[in-house]
């Protein structure tokens, strides 16, 4: 296997990771999902620059016959590819590129405290480079375990795309953030620039413009058409489910079963008309970080039952079912936002199984400070 097959290999398996969240509806998880996927073109060039010799990354052929097998293979090369750029970099440790590729890689692997450590590397070999500020902000959101993007955050992405526009991955966060501080105005703003430097019609686009269009409804205006690509402008069957249903689970399709309930703490005359319920699954243990799938309900009418299946997951190669040991956790978003928010109100994590015939009891009974 050459150095460019490997590198399409480590570019193909991290879009992957990202690109299911990133169009799912149900996800709470669209910041880092888009955000890993803007910048992913640039992976093979940077790992070019940065490991060198890529002769000797040449493997034997890999049989690819058994899909189970294949994504194994390509989840080590990706951490085999990982590790050897470390190594290089220990050898030649002012290469700014190779540190924030280093980064991105640990990334796209989940590993989020030395893809942090990498990037504050080539912070300190560049001070304000633009790019390291954008990537700097996404990896603290994910190792803090909280989308919220802070007033310190928003100033170094701002100062990042006013030096350098076309930083996707930051007019893309500063939407965000816009919306989290409640200035739907100025997150279309920012995201309209995004759009523009987006091919119209692909997935990223109509994502960006999902988002869009929930802000406009919340200032009263009228939402826009997504753009539809020639090779999927044939007519959809009456029977094909809109991309705003949730998913269906498949007759005899294992699933968890879970019941909701409101606590009494939780007044219901104060949750608002557009308050949306999300139920989100973890592997068990798990403090945090992007969950293994999420169920979406609007105006929930509590007591509610669902059952959750690999139907509901956020990556098609990392299903539900996948995980020994699952907990579950419910939270009603007063705001209707994936993001948490304080006065949102959640229940305690619980251990659930698959398919095991029983049903876990979520009580909704905290609110988010």
């Amino acid at each position: 296997m050459t150095f460019w097959a490997i590198s399409l290999l480590v570019l193909l398996a991290a879009g992957a990771l990202v690109l299911w969240p990133l169009i799912s509806k149900d996800s709470g998880w669209k910041i880092p999902a888009l955000t890993g996927i803007l910048l992913l073109p640039l992976a093979s060039y940077w790992l070019y620059l940065g490991v060198g010799t890529p002769e000797a990354l040449d493997q034997p052929p890999q049989q690819a016959a058994h899909p189970v097998s294949a994504g194994a293979s390509t989840a080590n090369d990706m951490g085999a590819l990982t590790e050897r750029l470390r190594q290089r970099l220990e050898e030649n440790p002012e290469n700014v590129q190779g540190w924030i590729l280093l980064g991105r890689s640990y990334k796209s692997l989940q590993n989020y405290p030395l893809a942090l450590e990498a990037l504050e590397t080539a912070d300190r070999l560049a001070p304000g480079q633009p790019l390291v500020q954008v990537e700097l902000v996404e990896a603290r959101l994910f190792v803090s375990g909280d989308p919220r993007i802070t007033p310190e955050m928003t100033a170094a992405l701002e100062q990042a795309v006013a030096t350098e526009p076309t930083l996707q991955k930051g007019l893309w966060l500063l939407g965000i953030a816009a919306v989290q501080q409640s200035d739907d105005a100025r997150a279309l703003e920012w995201w309209e620039q995004l759009r523009a430097q987006i091919e119209p019609g692909s997935q990223i686009e109509q994502s960006v413009l999902e988002q869009m269009n929930q802000a406009r409804v919340r200032l009263g205006q009228e939402p826009q058409p997504a753009a539809i690509p020639p090779q999927a402008a044939a007519p959809v069957s009456a029977a094909a489910p809109t991309p705003k249903q949730a998913p269906q689970q498949a007759p005899g399709q294992p699933g968890i079963d879970i019941h909701v309930e409101l606590g009494a703490n939780a007044a219901r005359e104060t949750i608002p008309a557009n308050a949306v319920l999300f139920v989100i699954i973890r592997p068990e243990g798990a403090g945090g970080g992007p969950p293994l799938g999420a169920r979406r309900i609007n105006q929930p009418q509590f007591p509610l039952s669902v059952t959750l299946t690999d139907g509901d997951s956020m990556m098609s190669q990392r299903p539900i079912s996948s995980s020994p040991g699952l907990q579950v956790q419910a939270r009603l978003s007063l705001s209707g936002q994936p993001t948490p928010s304080a006065g949102d109100w959640q229940s305690s994590p619980a251990k659930a199984s698959i398919g095991g015939g029983e049903i876990t009891t979520l009580v909704v009974d905290q609110q988010v400070q």
